[in-house]
């Protein structure tokens, strides 16, 4: 029964720990020109009514144009964001301004090509054009040319010193060239020193020492909490910083606040499941992962950890059921053959 529970145990671990990578990728949204959250829905519509009418009136003001359509991206509404990026191209193709724009607004809609070629224009035409490098260093590090997005952000620093978001990116690219982790976090530190609000920054910090098992982790993720007290993803981190070092109850809480933010995150209710088995609570294990299973039937992970609960209960028809049910979906999972043996040899 021991080499059993060891089984389990590593089963379940290498999905619950899935989410927190200290490699984690960059992601658009984790580049924003940052942006003052306090503004109301009110207010964008007040701004947005402006602009209308001084648009309607002045159909050729580029600067009008590119706010409009810097606020419709904003606020995901990319058909008229386009329009009004398009507008201004057509009047002046050479802006730098514009280009930028112009760039943003396709690179959401995923034309990269497009992107790419209105911010290398836009650094010809703006020698000192911050933001359209980093836009561009942000795009060869999502394709992963490192060195290019390397070479971009240090013209940033080389310009602006105190630039977080290039920091960040240099950070970034300095672990995925050299796995260089000590000097990566530094840079991320010096972005977030610049910028304490700046929450990829310190998701990434805190992710990165959780993978330590460095208690300093929580400071970040707290501090996240503080700026989005509703945010799914720290809670989530911290459960998985939690559960590193073994301390069930905080991970409770933590996983728990995910499901009350996202009542469909399966792998928090796995991660549940996962802490109670540990607890020997086996009854409540089974609970989560039936719950996990009600929001993703087909999950092989799910109904392995509820068989071994149902095992651990006794309830041998229900364990063999669920083992079974687990191979059908992946007939190579190895954790549930053994289950499923061991339950055939009880007979």
């Amino acid at each position: 029964m021991k080499n059993s529970i060891i089984l389990f145990i590593s089963a379940l671990f290498i999905f619950s720990s899935c989410k927190e990578d200290p490699k984690k990728p960059l992601r658009q949204e984790d580049l924003p020109i940052h942006q003052d959250t306090s503004v109301t829905v009110n207010q964008i519509k007040i701004a947005s009514d402006s602009l209308n009418n001084f648009i309607a009136e002045n159909p050729r003001n580029i600067e009008a144009l590119i706010a409009r359509s810097n606020l419709y991206l904003e606020n995901k509404n990319l058909k008229y964001a386009y329009a009004d990026a398009a507008a201004a191209m057509e009047i002046d193709s050479l802006n730098a301004d514009v280009l930028l724009t112009w760039g943003n607004v396709n690179y959401v809609i995923n034309k990269t090509r497009i992107s790419k070629t209105a911010w290398e224009k836009c650094i010809k035409i703006d020698a000192k054009s911050i933001d359209c490098r980093l836009k561009l260093a942000e795009l060869y590090n999502i394709v992963q040319d490192f060195r290019k997005s390397l070479k971009l952000v240090n013209e940033v620093l080389d310009i602006d010193p105190n630039q977080p978001i290039a920091l960040f990116i240099k950070g970034i690219n300095v672990r995925d060239i050299n796995g260089d982790t000590a000097s990566s976090m530094q840079y991320f530190q010096r972005a977030i020193d610049l910028d304490n609000n700046y929450i990829a920054a310190l998701d990434m910090m805190g992710v990165m020492l959780s993978a330590q098992k460095d208690p300093l982790a929580l400071a970040y993720f707290n501090r996240i909490l503080e700026i989005n007290p509703n945010s799914h993803s720290t809670y989530y981190n911290m459960g998985m910083y939690y559960l590193s070092i073994e301390d069930w109850n905080n991970a409770i809480k933590a996983f728990t606040n995910c499901t009350q933010l996202q009542p469909k995150d399966i792998e928090s209710y796995f991660n549940l499941g996962y802490i109670h088995l540990q607890l020997n609570i086996n009854d409540v294990a089974r609970d989560y992962f039936t719950q996990a299973l009600k929001i993703q039937p087909i999950n092989h992970r799910a109904l392995y950890g509820r068989a071994y609960a149902y095992e651990r209960l006794g309830d041998i028809i229900n364990a063999e059921k669920d083992y079974k049910e687990a191979l059908s979906y992946n007939p190579q999972h190895e954790a549930s053959k053994i289950g499923l043996k061991r339950i055939l040899d009880m007979k």
